[in-house]
């Protein structure tokens, strides 16, 4: 089950066990102020709530690439882009600007410019259900990871405050922590990614990839706290029948993760930056306290990885003007390739990087780096 699956379902189950509630046909008063605002019962807000939501089905990328809009605001060498709906915004990681360009969702209109002080590089949202709040995590180039509380920080923007960090990964002693060159960044909801040093009923697991230290490393959402660190995968044609994998020969080094995903499974989709090492497109799964090799592919200079879904497709942002569209197998569904002499158009993207799909309009957002904009694609 996917994320998503799994999320909604956990809503529709919540909504339906307070509609069944007998206490859920109070009364309620909203208040603006001292006055009333209108009297509604909690009984008709959960319901229209759960209707809403069953009503919601997400939409996958239709892998068409007809260009809708182009977003260039002032950007520097941008890297990634999300969407959030509940904040009803564009979050792009502005890179050489050192900041994160906050634009509307419908209108793409900028809101506001938040400096971080540092190169900022991948980006990734989680949703905790439980308190309704969204946070968003920034890898930056200077060998940090941040966790935001997404609203607060564009309320503080726009209030001309000054920024505030749940927490921040990469300033301490620790060597276990010490951050060289962090990349791509993926939320886990499911407990495979948890053990006993965290509490099981964590929101979330963040997987990050340490370039630069040639790690992939596991976080507890709630505190930062270091759960997990991977150096090495057992390459799926070294996998033994018996499934011993304690033997080290066994082993091969991850060289460079940089881009990082989960799939319906919350398996592994890993990228590796190096080009002179090939195979560079990873599937991995978690066995014990040791990630196994399904099937390892080769593409060319990947820097992003995203999977959707819906449609269960793995997008790949390559060096080469190019993205690749695989299945979850990772058979080939597509290639689509902007050759430089048609690098003048605006639908053309140059060097593409992070990339998004809203799945509430089937629209995929992606950055070019090289042109300093974001493409929206039908």
């Amino acid at each position: 089950m996917s994320t998503h699956d799994q999320l909604t379902t956990h809503h529709y189950q919540e909504s339906e066990q307070l509609l069944n509630n007998e206490n859920t046909s109070k009364t309620t008063t909203l208040m603006v102020g001292d006055a009333p605002l209108r009297q509604t019962t909690s009984f008709n807000f959960l319901k229209s709530k759960l209707l809403f939501r069953k009503l919601y089905h997400p939409l996958p990328y239709s892998t068409l690439f007809e260009k809708k809009s182009l977003i260039r605001s002032g950007f520097l060498l941008p890297y990634d882009v999300k969407i959030s709906h509940l904040s009803g915004c564009i979050i792009v990681s502005d890179s050489e600007n050192e900041s994160l360009q906050i634009l509307d969702l419908e209108s793409c209109e900028l809101k506001c410019t938040i400096k971080i002080g540092h190169v900022t590089r991948y980006l990734a949202i989680e949703m905790d259900k439980r308190r309704e709040k969204e946070y968003l995590y920034l890898s930056v180039e200077s060998g940090f990871l941040y966790k935001f509380d997404l609203a607060e920080m564009i309320g503080d923007a726009l209030e001309g405050k000054a920024l505030r960090y749940v927490w921040k990964i990469g300033e301490t002693n620790d060597e276990e922590y010490e951050l060289e060159l962090p990349s791509g960044i993926a939320v886990s909801y499911s407990n495979k990614y948890k053990n006993e040093k965290c509490k099981m009923d964590e929101n979330a697991i963040i997987l990050l990839c340490d370039t630069g230290n040639n790690k992939i490393l596991t976080f507890a959402s709630s505190d930062g706290s270091l759960i997990e660190t991977f150096t090495t995968f057992i390459p799926s044609h070294l996998v033994q029948e018996d499934n011993d994998y304690a033997d080290e020969y066994l082993h091969s080094s991850l060289r460079q993760p940089i881009g990082i995903c989960l799939d319906q499974n919350e398996d592994i989709i890993m990228i590796e930056h190096n080009p002179s090492f090939a195979p560079n497109l990873h599937f991995l799964y978690k066995v014990g306290d040791v990630l196994v090799s399904k099937k390892s592919l080769h593409t060319q200079c990947p820097s992003y990885v995203m999977f959707d879904p819906v449609k269960r497709h793995i997008f790949v942002s390559e060096g080469t003007s190019t993205i690749a569209i695989m299945d979850s197998e990772g058979k080939n569904v597509k290639t689509v390739r902007t050759f430089k002499n048609d690098s003048q158009v605006e639908e053309n993207f140059e060097l593409p990087d992070g990339m998004c799909i809203n799945d509430k309009t089937g629209e995929l957002y992606l950055v070019d780096c090289e042109k300093n904009q974001v493409l929206i694609f039908n």
